[in-house]
């Protein structure tokens, strides 16, 4: 459960990173509305943007000068139409089309935050197709929203309302779940105290973000992979269930999928260390994965040594635990893919990795040479021609290769 400045800056940052739909779930009047008001007042100065909060008359102003200002539009579901949401069929001439609602003009605009409040409190299939499209899609009927607009959702959960229900598996898995926890009572007097005295100031919080909005666009410009990619892989091989755990019931609580796997490497980046705090890296881990981003959360702090390092100490190896071995297999694969040619060009060079995949094997078993060889090519004979140089150098991997491929044939055998 996340509290409600976690969830601040949880949004804030999201927001300079894959701008990813987020689920808020948490017990009536808590704040989750608030909190994301305070979000979109930090994204808007980091942006040297003004906040205003949507209205007819506001839009218009917004129109007139777009460059200006980014909107915070608040829709409670349980107050409007399916043609609030996606627009109105109009006959033009010889054919029909939707005539877009002035909110959805203003979104097409300029930045914005939409909150969707009580998603899960609404049954009208009709509206709630709407409410979808502009959750998943980002988009009002046919109206595409503007490229730094953010949706975030909100309800309760079922034991919390008796009128709130579950929500479909697919549109769960396509948000960032956030379980919003109310504060105690010591935190809630903290934090009204701060208010009280005007003491809690966004200044510091601007200041932060902007720092992360440097660091995000410094990457953007060459995206590349890294620790986080080298960690996935890692992850995935060695556990090849967790690319894919489809649950029976959700419960609204989120579950791994290729597309959740895509969006929290799009949401903490390579620069995830820079970014966000172990918690919430870790709340994000769970709201894209369930049960799994638990575990995988724990992997994200692992710290192998560098190529450099165990190339010219390969007894390193000895002394990590089991999953760091596994990343720095992926982290090895990567490497050698790289510098296939140096290596088989290299005696010297050869004969050292040569020991360090034996040691790799040695603490992780044949899993980390499996996840050593995926990462040598993002395409299958591209993977495999590089292993059959690195066989021809490596003696180790050539044994070992040749050895998992006996097991792998007997088990078909088996079977």
């Amino acid at each position: 459960m996340a509290r409600l400045l976690l969830v601040r800056d949880l949004i804030t940052k999201v927001f300079f990173t894959s701008r990813a739909s987020m689920l808020l779930l948490g017990a009536p009047g808590i704040g989750k509305s608030s909190i994301v008001r305070q979000a979109a007042e930090i994204i808007a100065r980091v942006l040297g943007r003004e906040l205003v909060e949507y209205d007819d008359d506001v839009a218009k102003r917004v129109l007139e000068n777009p460059q200006r200002y980014m909107v915070f539009i608040d829709i409670r579901l349980t107050e409007v139409e399916p043609s609030d949401l996606m627009g109105v069929p109009r006959s033009d001439t010889d054919y029909v089309m939707y005539k877009p609602l002035m909110w959805t003009r203003v979104a097409n605009r300029v930045p914005t935050i939409i909150f969707l409040d009580e998603i899960n409190h609404e049954e009208d299939p009709m509206k709630l197709g709407a409410a979808y499209k502009i959750v998943l899609d980002k988009r009002a009927g046919y109206i595409r929203f503007h490229p730094m607009t953010m949706v975030i959702a909100a309800g309760n959960p079922p034991e919390h309302s008796s009128i709130a229900h579950e929500l479909p598996a697919p549109f769960v898995n396509r948000t960032i779940v956030v379980p919003v926890e109310a504060e105690s009572h010591v935190t809630w007097l903290e934090y009204m105290l701060q208010k009280a005295s005007n003491a809690l100031s966004m200044d510091e919080a601007v200041e932060r973000i902007s720092k992360v909005r440097s660091v995000v666009e410094e990457w953007m410009k060459k995206p590349s992979p890294g620790r986080l990619f080298d960690t996935i892989a890692a992850f995935i091989g060695y556990n090849p269930d967790a690319l894919l755990k489809i649950p029976q019931a959700t419960e609204m609580k989120n579950f791994p999928t290729p597309r959740t796997w895509e969006i929290l490497y799009w949401t903490l980046t390579e620069r995830y260390r820079e970014i966000y705090s172990f918690e919430e890296a870790q709340v994000i881990c769970e709201g894209l994965l369930g049960e799994t981003g638990s575990i995988f959360a724990a992997w994200l702090w692992k710290s192998p040594p560098s190529i450099d390092e165990i190339l010219a100490k390969p007894e390193i190896v000895k002394s990590l635990d089991e999953e760091t071995v596994l990343i720095l297999a992926a982290m090895l694969g990567r490497w050698i893919s790289s510098n296939i040619d140096q290596i088989t060009a290299n005696k010297g060079l050869a004969k050292a990795l040569d020991k360090v995949i034996s040691e790799v094997e040695k603490r992780a078993g044949h899993e980390s040479i499996t996840v050593m060889i995926y990462a040598m090519g993002s395409k299958r004979t591209e993977m495999v021609v590089k292993a059959v140089k690195l066989k021809a150098v490596s003696p180790t991997f050539s044994t070992l290769v040749d050895r998992i491929a006996e097991v792998i044939k007997s088990v078909r055998e088996e079977v």
